[in-house]
């Protein structure tokens, strides 16, 4: 008999809708940083990149932290996108 009334106990529906938001947000974030990954390779081609990288230093030397992530934009792109 215990099992029967424990079927019986009603369900929180705000539980529920808090679960169905949280899953549909995260399904969301997932659409969003696959298009940036295809936005980052299509628009910033990395050969490109790092010429210009190298060609800014002729001017005004760059600090090493950021020479870094611009020569690795995408590593770094792809690392925050999970």
């Amino acid at each position: 008999m215990g099992t029967a009334n424990a079927s019986l106990v009603a369900r929180s529906s705000f539980v529920t809708g808090l679960a169905w938001t949280f899953i549909g947000l995260a399904g969301f974030s997932t659409l969003i940083a696959l298009l940036q990954n295809i936005m980052i390779a299509l628009v910033f081609p990395m050969e490109e990149m790092r010429t210009a990288v190298r060609e800014s230093e002729k001017a005004q030397p760059m600090p090493g932290v950021f020479r870094f992530m611009f020569q690795n934009s995408s590593t770094f792109s792809r690392a925050f996108s999970c």
